[in-house]
């Protein structure tokens, strides 16, 4: 008779293709996150490969019993986010990956508190609670990893990617405004608004065409110099009006930074927190779905299963 298989075998390899791809995936999303601000990546393919990152991520650690196996994972994941900052400097890796030990180590801990709280496995607590955790250690990690180049005075982000953010807002703006181009020039953007103004005056609607033409092109010079003088920046008719945004906000930025100097910096990385942790919110409420919509799959072609299981357990009373 032959002998029987030892059934960890299958296991093991099938927990070896989840850290794998945990791995593989905090790698890309390190990749990512170096890209992301030189505008080299786009938003939606970033944020698909982050909530890939989290799912591997989570059932690697589900899947794996072994608490040493666990801790052996996370850091192979946290040293393939890093590998991408070399040029961060010892002391901010260093930060950073400390950050992402103790996050690991919370979202373990939080999800084995839950799964021994309960008699019933329930995927989405267990999820939500190891993901939160999760996503919050690498957005830590990730502005500490930017501050060195806040520091070096690139406060605001590289033009390629306020550029593609500007996109997404001006298709938003022009949705909710009609006839305003938000993608033309300074000069026909302050033309556009110059004739808006006009359009209700009766004094211009009484001139004929071509003195309304001057009385136009010279409301337009009048705004964009003004404009420029009040912005603190160098205006001109021709300019891109996405450019003209960029150079407003670095200057403001700048500005900022050498009023408030550091006072500022950690202001501008509390609000780049929120603004990362609002969009995490909703990306980690989709990823649970996402997470317990495969774990039935997986159930269905009997890839996992769920088990019963009987402990002794000591407790404290009076006598």
């Amino acid at each position: 008779m032959p002998a029987p298989q030892a059934p960890s075998a299958p296991k093991n390899w099938k927990l070896l293709v989840f850290e794998a791809l945990a791995v593989l995936l905090a790698g890309a999303v390190g990749y990512g996150c170096l890209l992301y601000f030189s505008g080299g990546v786009n938003f939606l393919l970033f944020a698909v490969t982050a909530a890939c990152f989290l799912l591997a991520s989570f059932f690697s650690f589900l899947f794996a019993r072994d608490r040493r196996r666990r801790m052996i994972a996370a850091f192979l994941q946290i040293l393939a986010f890093l590998a991408f900052f070399y040029a961060a400097g010892f002391g901010v890796l260093c930060s950073a990956f400390g950050i992402l030990v103790v996050f690991y180590f919370l979202a373990g801990r939080r999800a084995d508190a839950l799964a021994e709280n309960s008699l019933k496995f329930k995927l989405g607590p267990l999820a939500r609670a190891y993901m939160k955790k999760i996503f919050l250690g690498f957005a830590v990690a990730a502005i500490i990893l930017y501050l060195p180049q806040w520091n070096s005075g690139t406060i605001f982000v590289p033009q390629p990617q306020f550029q593609r953010w500007y996109e997404g807002f001006a298709n938003i703006g022009e949705k909710f405004h009609a006839g305003i181009n938000f993608r033309s020039s300074v000069g026909a953007f302050a033309e556009n608004i110059v004739r808006v103004q006009l359009s209700t005056n009766p004094q211009f609607d009484q001139l004929p065409a071509a003195e309304k033409e001057k009385v136009v092109r010279k409301a337009v010079q009048e705004m964009v110099s003004n404009t420029g003088k009040n912005a603190g920046i160098a205006l001109t008719a021709d300019m891109p009006l996405a450019e003209a945004f960029y150079r407003y906000l670095f200057n403001l930025f700048s500005s900022f930074k050498t009023q408030f100097g550091d006072s500022f910096l950690a202001a501008w990385a509390v609000a780049l927190f929120v603004i990362v942790w609002s969009v995490g919110s909703l990306v980690i409420w989709l990823v649970v779905a996402a997470a317990y919509l495969l774990f039935e799959l997986f159930a269905a072609f009997n890839l996992v299963h769920i088990a019963g299981e009987a402990c002794t357990k000591e407790v404290i009373q009076l006598s």
